[in-house]
């Protein structure tokens, strides 16, 4: 019974609508049956723990423009370069390798083995799985997999923190912002505070997938990639109400984690309006703590108070 309670509170403050957080599926009930199987794993984390980013990457055939991909893949590929803590790798996979690709033996792409008869329908979770069936070959080791879109920006000490705070099942991003292509217009995404009147929850993890770090184990007897599998196909604004039923509950990053990146014509907020104009603080939160989020930096003039476009400068 706590385990349902925690999750029905988990989603009264996540939720977009807050009744929502009564309604029960066949998604949430087939979840919850896995409940007692998941007690039967004991993470045990090694002091070494690995931190493995795996994205799935557009195709030139289903890209509105591939030029456009690359440029934000590589911006996203930026921040995670610029991380205070640089032991991660990333993988990526898809039909065609993207243009300008660092030259970083923490990454590396894999061609996406598609299935000949494939229509044009969506294949990211076929990718994800690729992805995640190339880390299991992998030497065995524990850590974290995050699934990364290929156009947000990570918080330059956000691994630092996973990989420090050690959390047995993983993390869950709430907090962090919508940022469109001018750098002026944005969201700042967060639960809803019960505290004050904040009706309609906003939060990245009801957003955009680029949200939730599992914790996985290929080692002998390990969880392998169990939790990862059981919740990262579904609608990621339930990642973190799934885990608490699975008795698996994500850790909460505390701080805002992630840029998502938006109204670039290349992702699904397409067709949505502009929204407002971020306050001074959270662009300047923003230029301190993310690389490069749109391809250019941003500063604040003290004088004039307004943001002014400075020259970008190189990342490394």
């Amino acid at each position: 019974m706590t385990v349902y309670l925690d999750s029905i509170f988990s989603r009264l403050a996540t939720e977009r609508l807050p009744w929502d957080a009564l309604v029960w599926t066949e998604t949430q009930q087939s979840v919850s049956e896995e409940l007692e199987r998941f007690k039967t794993f004991k993470n045990k984390l090694s002091r070494g723990l690995k931190f493995v980013f795996v994205i799935p990457v557009v195709s030139k055939k289903m890209a509105k423009d591939w030029g456009a991909v690359c440029q934000l893949l590589n911006n996203t590929l930026s921040a995670l370069i610029a991380q205070s803590n640089p032991n991660w790798t990333a993988i990526l996979c898809g039909q065609d390798k993207p243009e300008g690709l660092f030259n970083d033996p923490r990454m590396r792409f894999i061609a996406f083995k598609e299935d000949p008869v494939r229509d044009n329908s969506p294949d990211m979770f076929d990718k994800m799985r690729q992805l995640v069936h190339h880390v299991a070959t992998l030497d065995p080791s524990d850590g974290y997999i995050f699934k990364f879109d290929q156009d947000d920006i990570l918080h330059k000490d956000a691994v630092e923190y996973m990989l420090n705070t050690r959390d047995p099942n993983g993390y869950i991003i709430n907090k962090s912002f919508m940022l469109a292509p001018d750098g002026l217009h944005g969201r700042y995404l967060e639960p809803r505070n019960p505290f004050r009147f904040n009706f309609l929850a906003d939060t990245l993890a009801a957003s955009c997938g680029s949200c939730m770090a599992c914790y996985y184990d290929t080692r002998p007897g390990g969880i392998g990639f169990e939790l990862f599998d059981a919740i990262a196909y579904q609608s990621h604004g339930w990642f973190e109400h799934l885990a608490i039923l699975l008795g698996r509950p994500l850790n909460k990053v505390p701080f805002p984690a992630v840029v998502y990146n938006i109204l670039h014509g290349n992702n699904a907020y397409e067709g949505r309006s502009k929204p407002p104009k971020l306050s001074s603080k959270h662009l300047t939160y923003i230029r301190e703590n993310f690389t490069d989020p749109q391809g250019q930096d941003y500063e604040i003039s003290k004088t004039r108070k307004k943001l002014v476009q400075v020259e970008r400068k190189a990342a490394f």
